[in-house]
């Protein structure tokens, strides 16, 4: 989510520590170049493309209590949000490449960025991914790509061969695809196979899944650094910190 142009981050010299920009890379390389730039402004300078799923899971549960801001957002002007002064990120309305291209489509068609292929629908190549590498590399000055959604060692083979600094092994929280394996499942064959030629890391995301919600334990985190992964990411903690109000941020 970039909000707006004026962070000053670690290419900037303002944190001490990496910012990730996770992309979901549209199908439009004008408004994935937008974005890579505008990133790179707001001072992110490590690149992570979310590569799971070429379209929204089948979510029940977001169903059942009508969890889908991107799909009705909209007040009955289409380009007003229920939240005024929401620049309308997730929608791409804040992107001035996407607006430029799509502002009239969005008029006809509300679900027009996430169902017409714009953002979803298809999915990406692995020449595409190289592709982007390409891109982010001239746009940060070689600044790290990392690829997540891993989970087999074929993909992280292939994900070492084509120029990724980093990989992610995750299965989206379990809400993408029924079934889909563990991370903690795959994880240590994944790890052995690519060694120390790329930064493997996994994914805790705290939600509505038992299995996931293990993550939260020490032991969990433990087994996975025993496995040589170089750290582990957690979503969304600060979220449910503050829940607690003051006590929970503190």
């Amino acid at each position: 989510m970039l909000q707006k142009d004026t962070y000053t981050g670690p290419n900037g010299g303002n944190a001490k520590s990496p910012r990730f920009y996770q992309l979901y890379m549209p199908h439009d390389d004008e408004v994935t170049l937008s974005l890579l730039n505008r990133a790179w402004k707001s001072g992110f300078d490590v690149l992570m493309l979310t590569t799971d799923t070429w379209q929204l899971g089948w979510r029940p549960t977001d169903i059942n209590i009508a969890n889908y801001t991107h799909v009705h957002a909209f007040s009955s002007d289409v380009l007003t949000f229920y939240y005024p002064g929401t620049p309308g990120n997730e929608l791409g309305e804040s992107d001035p490449a996407y607006m430029a291209k799509h502002h009239d489509d969005l008029a006809q068609d509300k679900g027009h960025w996430i169902d017409s292929s714009v953002w979803h629908g298809k999915p990406h190549t692995w020449e595409k991914v190289r592709w982007l590498i390409g891109e982010w590399k001239k746009i940060s000055d070689g600044r790290p790509f990392v690829l997540k959604g891993i989970q087999s060692v074929a993909d992280a083979n292939r994900a070492l061969e084509i120029g990724c600094d980093g990989i992610v092994v995750t299965n989206h929280a379990g809400r993408q695809v029924d079934g889909a394996v563990g991370s903690l499942d795959v994880l240590p064959e994944i790890a052995e196979a690519v060694g120390d030629s790329v930064c493997c890391l996994t994914l805790a995301i705290l939600s509505e899944h038992t299995q996931l919600l293990l993550f939260r334990r020490r032991r969990q985190v433990t087994i996975v650094l025993m496995h040589s992964i170089t750290f582990v990411l957690h979503r969304r903690g600060f979220i449910i910190d503050a829940g607690d109000l003051l006590n929970g941020l503190r």
